[in-house]
């Protein structure tokens, strides 16, 4: 999806942030477990519809390999005609079950700020987490760089087994440079 440019998520989204919680195993792939968990909860023969977003142009392609691989499973994804930005935003973003976004590569504590707090005015999987949601809040206010890395690591774990996100990878960021230009690290 991204030519050979990116690595592979596990669910969290700020790879790059000096918070990011690497001490999370790897999600694996394991499409016989896929298989047994949806069969317990009584989800065989599942199908959905996913509302791709036209934000980036590898989101199609995106799309189209996590239906190849849902069906491997017995999950049926079926893609949603793609909108145009506006109408995406306008008529589809937190208001259909299942739909693909991106972030850039911002901050946890901007990331999950918009998007994963009870309150947060982009909280797309409409996850609704008290206990992520004080973690967050005493890693926010304290001052002590330990606590506060504690508080998101266990965040990130809860968002990692409860939420509803799907991060399956990380685009590199290409950028060119000047040598007429310095200091850049």
């Amino acid at each position: 999806v991204y030519a050979g440019r990116g690595r592979i998520g596990n669910d969290l989204g700020w790879a790059q942030d000096p918070y990011y919680n690497a001490g999370i195993p790897q999600r694996p792939y394991d499409p016989d477990k896929a298989k047994f968990l949806l069969k317990e909860a009584g989800q065989e023969g599942l199908e959905v519809e996913l509302h791709p977003s036209p934000e980036a142009p590898w989101n199609s392609s995106a799309a189209q390999v996590l239906a190849q691989q849902a069906k491997k499973v017995g999950v049926t994804i079926k893609l949603a005609a793609s909108a145009d930005l506006s109408s995406f935003y306008d008529q589809k973003y937190l208001k259909v079950d299942f739909a693909q976004d991106m972030f850039g590569p911002n901050p946890l504590s901007v990331t999950a700020g918009y998007s994963l707090l009870p309150d947060s005015p982009y909280n797309e999987s409409h996850w609704k987490d008290e206990k992520a949601a004080e973690l967050f809040k005493l890693a926010s206010s304290t001052g002590d760089s330990d606590k506060a890395r504690q508080y998101l690591n266990d965040f990130q774990q809860l968002v990692h087994d409860k939420a509803g996100w799907i991060v399956w990878g990380f685009r590199d960021s290409l950028q060119a440079v000047s040598g007429k230009f310095g200091g850049l690290e």
